[in-house]
């Protein structure tokens, strides 16, 4: 979770700002932390019983936006894109938070 959230950081941040570049450079390194966060045991603290099922939503919004941005598809799809991926990342994170309450 930590190492997806400091790319989100990176790359998903400036595109609220419409810096496209960081995404469009590092797409394949978000989707491939995804897919390690999909695939590593999350602690008990964190658990909720919608996990799996966020995490293969979230895997499959950055497996769309890497496809994206490889094919080359407008500024404005490529960011849609992303802010659906950053909603649905921030959403998970609420779900842990309401978890550890």
């Amino acid at each position: 979770m930590d190492d997806f959230h400091e790319m989100v950081s990176k790359l998903l941040h400036p595109v609220e700002s419409g810096n496209l570049q960081p995404l469009k450079t590092n797409s394949q390194s978000l989707l491939d932390k995804a897919k390690a966060w999909q695939a590593s045991p999350a602690p008990s603290a964190f658990r909720y019983p919608q996990l799996k099922t966020d995490l293969d939503t979230l895997v499959a919004a950055c497996t769309n936006l890497n496809d994206a941005v490889k094919i080359k598809k407008s500024n404005k799809e490529i960011k849609n894109l992303a802010m659906q991926t950053h909603m649905i990342f921030h959403s998970i994170l609420s779900s842990m938070e309401n978890r550890q309450k």
